[in-house]
């Protein structure tokens, strides 16, 4: 239990964020990384299909620039519709929020989602700590919603 430090934040009243644990963070990761493909997938299929852009012929470098660009908004999406959760946070019962315990704005949420396109960003997580880059610049973390106490739980629904 190594990985579930308890944070205690001052706030009306003290709440308790204990950080999900790296197995959950990867559990997270490969649900993401399958879901966010299957919405890329689907895009560019409407993109051919609407205006029959003539995609197979596409340079396979352009292919992954765009497909790289366009993947974060997978993150942006969810994490900004619903207040901080993937759909790989919801089978692993995670949320992220800000260090202070609130939900990441709109613009923090874009920020954390384009951070994690950074070269080896996903290696961030061999070390001793549970967070990765894209938590630590945006000053954000992912709490496991079981463990932990919020203030007020109707404000993080």
């Amino acid at each position: 239990m190594e990985n579930e430090q308890l944070l205690d934040i001052g706030l009306a009243t003290e709440a308790k964020l204990i950080p999900a644990s790296k197995q959950k963070r990867f559990i997270n990761y490969i649900v993401d990384q399958i879901v966010g493909m299957l919405f890329l997938v689907g895009f560019f299929l409407l993109l051919e299909s609407v205006f029959v852009l003539g995609l197979e012929n596409i340079d396979p470098l352009l292919d992954q620039i765009i497909s790289t660009l366009l993947f974060p908004i997978y993150y942006i999406f969810f994490e900004g519709l619903l207040k901080g959760k993937t759909l790989g946070k919801y089978v692993t019962g995670t949320r992220a929020l800000t260090i202070s315990g609130a939900h990441p704005s709109w613009g923090t949420i874009i920020k954390r989602s384009y951070s994690r396109i950074v070269p080896f960003e996903a290696f961030s997580f061999l070390g001793e700590r549970p967070d990765g880059w894209h938590d630590r610049w945006t000053d954000t973390m992912v709490i496991d919603e079981r463990l932990s106490s919020v203030v007020d739980e109707d404000a993080l629904l």
